[in-house]
């Protein structure tokens, strides 16, 4: 099948949503479809990106009217060179909207898929698309007219509902996890160490994200601060773009000598594997890690998450959308209420304490994995794609 797949942000920008369009396109190829991608040049690409990327230049002046008109030209010349099957649009605002509006032209099945920022709203952390009136009702129009939705999580297809989407035409498929790669990487000489400032006897707990309200990490470093006034062994690791612009807040805190900001891994302006994006140092973290936790107040379903379970970690995480999907409570770890450092705190704190627990919860996360394999996920991907009428 020949799947074109139209997304507002691609690589050289380096995000969940962006990296989940192009890990499904790789999937996709290893199960014998033709992936093509068409997005905005962002700037320069990755080599040997194995298929095809078409990309186009964002007008600087017009605002989203230019942009609609630019990117409806992308589409239709994409169309013409891939003779595409079925067209997936990434984000209901803008690149679903785009193959919706077009759909009387080129006659093809579109699924489009939502990433979260286009459809979840929080005032209180300056977060969503939809606050602002045009983009609600472009989100609407998308839900209405799309032949079939992916949501990622739960909540999301919630979110959809609620824009109007009919519940029959929503399909749930969440992100997923390069797990061969990983098995390579844990297993080979392949995975970085980095240098190790945590003593020996310390329990390591890792947290993954870009540092934005939504994530939570204030929240988190109060409930390790909590945490290491009861307890000498908690060593707190934070990883992602601009995590370490908290370290006024851990100096207050007092914790330094119990907290690493690591920022981003691997270092902005390393060339990224097109083929393995994980890249061996953040598989080398996962696998030091000794519990890994997600205070996330808002959440689409980030691609650690089961990256966590591949490296067979137990888990703290807050019970929201792309987390709560992820934990068996009790079986591989523990949900807990969002922006609530006490209780984060008393969970960490049952972890670090009980080293059998770890196992037994971390043997549980791996065994949970293969649902979430990128192939499997692909998989899933083409059934939808077949469900709304896309021959290959």
């Amino acid at each position: 099948m020949r799947v074109l797949l139209v997304t507002p942000n691609y690589l050289p920008v380096i995000g969940g949503a962006e990296l989940a369009v192009h890990y499904l396109a790789l999937a996709l190829q290893r199960l014998g479809h033709q992936p093509f991608v068409l997005c905005p040049d962002l700037g320069p690409l990755p080599p040997a990106i194995p298929f095809p990327v078409w990309r186009y230049q964002v007008p600087r002046r017009g605002g989203w009217r230019a942009c609609s008109w630019v990117l409806r030209a992308a589409l239709l010349r994409a169309l013409v060179r891939s003779r595409c099957d079925v067209i997936h649009a990434h984000y209901a605002d803008s690149a679903g909207w785009a193959a919706c509006a077009f759909r009387s032209f080129h006659r093809r099945p579109v699924v489009v898929t939502s990433h979260g920022a286009d459809l979840q709203t929080a005032d209180e952390l300056d977060y969503g698309l939809r606050r602002d009136r045009a983009v609600d009702r472009r989100v609407r129009t998308t839900m209405a007219r799309a032949n079939a939705l992916i949501a990622i999580s739960t909540e999301i297809a919630a979110e959809m509902r609620l824009a109007g989407a009919p519940a029959e035409r929503i399909a749930q498929i969440p992100n997923g996890v390069d797990l061969k790669w990983m098995r390579q990487c844990q297993d080979g000489s392949s995975v970085a160490q980095s240098d190790a400032s945590a003593p020996a006897a310390s329990v390591r707990i890792l947290a993954v994200g870009r540092n934005h309200p939504k994530k939570g990490f204030e929240h988190l470093l109060r409930a390790h601060a909590g945490l290491c006034m009861r307890d000498p062994r908690p060593h707190l690791v934070l990883i992602g773009r601009g995590t370490e612009l908290l370290r006024p807040m851990v100096e207050k805190l007092r914790i330094s000598h119990r907290v690493e900001l690591r920022g981003r891994i691997p270092a902005s302006g390393t060339a990224l594997d097109p083929l393995h994006p994980l890249s061996p140092e953040l598989i080398g973290e996962l696998k030091r890690a000794d519990i890994f936790c997600s205070p996330s107040i808002v959440e689409g379903f980030p691609l650690v998450n089961p990256e966590a379970l591949a490296a067979g970690l137990p888990l703290v995480l807050t019970n929201v959308s792309g987390n709560r999907e992820v934990v068996r409570d009790g079986c591989n770890g523990t949900l807990v209420p969002p922006a609530d450092p006490q209780a984060l705190e008393a969970a960490l704190a049952e972890l670090v304490a009980d080293s059998a627990r770890r196992a037994r919860y971390g043997a549980a996360s791996a065994e949970l994995a293969p649902r979430y394999d990128w192939e499997r996920i692909a998989a899933d991907h083409f059934s939808v794609y077949a469900a709304v009428g896309a021959r290959p």
